[in-house]
C-alpha cells in the first residue's frame, strides 16, 4: 500500500516521503463504514482511483482538489464533505 519514495522523487523540500499512506487510511476507514474525503493538490488521477476504489468495495468518498497552504482551499475541504453528508 504506502510506499518510501526514494531520492529521485524527493519533495520540494529535498525529503523523502512516504506515498500512498493517505490511500492505506482512507480505504481502512472507509472499510470500517466511514465516509472519507480524499483530498489531492495535483495527483487529480490517484484521488479518482482512491475513490473508485472505495466505491467499489460499497464505501462513499469523494475526491478535493485542495492546496492545503491556502486557507481558502482547507476551508473548502472541511465544508464540501459536509455539504454532501445529508442530515
Amino acid at each position: 500500500m504506502a510506499e518510501l519514495v526514494g531520492s529521485d522523487r524527493k519533495s520540494r523540500t529535498g525529503h523523502w516521503r512516504i506515498v500512498g499512506i493517505g490511500r492505506a487510511t482512507a480505504e481502512l476507514l472507509a472499510e470500517c463504514g466511514a465516509a472519507v474525503a480524499i483530498n489531492y493538490h495535483q495527483n487529480e488521477d490517484g484521488a479518482q482511483k482512491a475513490r473508485a476504489a472505495i466505491e467499489s468495495k460499497g464505501g462513499h468518498a469523494v475526491a478535493i482538489q485542495a492546496d492545503v497552504t491556502r486557507a481558502a482551499d482547507v476551508r473548502q475541504l472541511v465544508d464540501e464533505p459536509l455539504r454532501n453528508s445529508g442530515p
